[in-house]
């Protein structure tokens, strides 16, 4: 049974992980997918899924704590059935009424967004607009030859 390590380089030599290899450094030639200069703390990281900057208000925190504190253990299920009492749906309708909206749905993160909300409530010809790596790792992809 051949190696799959050459010795004489100490390195892999399965050819599909190098022509995997030579396509990331041909796709992002600086050999890494963010180029450009480093961010400072006057940027908008958009990397880490604090979207808006605010995960570590202050406020925001204590009101987290907060409703840990005073929440009510026995209601764990889905806002489905617990409807008004429920704090996400009592959000989503105080957000709906503040756009103006009929409705709206917020989702705990942009992949939970993409995987199961964006395919409910898009039909096939509804275009879409997604960052460029969450479609690579969770929407399936075809290839035609």
């Amino acid at each position: 049974m051949p190696s799959v390590i050459n010795e004489q380089q100490s390195r892999p030599i399965l050819s599909s992980l190098s022509r995997r290899i030579a396509s990331h450094f041909k796709q992002y030639p600086d050999g890494h997918l963010v180029n450009g200069r480093a961010a400072t703390a006057l940027d908008i990281n958009l990397s880490g899924n604090d979207y808006l900057g605010i995960g570590n208000d202050p406020r925001i925190i204590r009101r987290q704590l907060d409703a840990l504190a005073n929440g009510h253990e026995d209601i764990f299920m889905s806002g489905v059935y617990t409807q008004h009492l429920d704090p996400q749906l009592r959000l989503e309708n105080d957000y709906a009424a503040w756009l103006g909206a009929e409705a709206a749905v917020l989702c705990q993160s942009g992949f939970a967004a993409n995987e199961g909300l964006l395919q409910a409530v898009a039909g096939a010809e509804t275009p879409a607009y997604i960052d460029l790596q969450h479609p690579r790792r969770s929407l399936p992809i075809t290839r035609h030859s």
